[in-house]
């Protein structure tokens, strides 16, 4: 989908992806030639808590912009839905809404939005490293999330742990086409 004028450059598309049993043990060019899908496993903490970063790494990548969701090339959201605690009715209602998501990027400043039909959440974090309690706007339950640069700045990741103490989602984001496309890997 193209984005609206004055809204950051043509053809910016979003791409969600779904839950999958694979390993997050990918490459970014292997990610960059398949369909996304989310991995979803029990793993250890992917950040290094010792001391934050003060700067972003250089040449680290700006992912401002308005991202339509591309529901052609996204996988369904069902399973990760029904992983974040959504109950039946509000999932089939969220799969089939499209999304819009805006996200502010400045150096370690991340805000992201993330607007449908039926809800619109905000979620802001430091890129580094630093723990914060994220609390899902659904469940209303909290849990533990810690944001990073990796792939020398090309891309941001993410750890929640979710409240059961052993659930552990891992969420990469990557600009990928000439960085037209946001690609969220989960």
């Amino acid at each position: 989908m193209t984005s609206e004028a004055g809204d950051g450059p043509p053809s910016q598309r979003f791409l969600q992806s779904a839950v999958g049993r694979r390993s997050l043990q990918r490459t970014v060019s292997e990610l960059r030639t398949r369909r996304p899908s989310m991995a979803l496993a029990p793993v250890g903490a992917i950040f290094s808590a010792d001391k934050p970063l003060e700067n972003p790494p250089p040449g680290a990548k700006n992912f401002s912009g308005k991202w339509e969701m591309d529901k052609v090339r996204s996988d369904d959201m069902i399973e990760l839905l029904k992983l974040n605690g959504v109950p039946w009715v509000a999932r089939k209602t969220l799969a089939t809404a499209g999304h819009t998501t805006v996200v502010e990027h400045d150096g370690l400043e991340w805000t992201e939005t993330i607007s449908c039909s039926i809800i619109s959440t905000t979620e802001s974090c430091v890129i580094d490293g630093s723990e914060f309690r994220k609390v899902n706007p659904i469940t209303r339950k909290v849990m533990l999330v810690r944001t990073v640069y990796t792939h020398e700045g090309s891309c941001i990741t993410s750890t929640t742990q979710f409240p059961d103490g052993v659930t552990t989602l891992t969420t990469i984001r990557h600009l990928i086409e000439g960085d037209r496309t946001y690609l969220v890997d989960n």
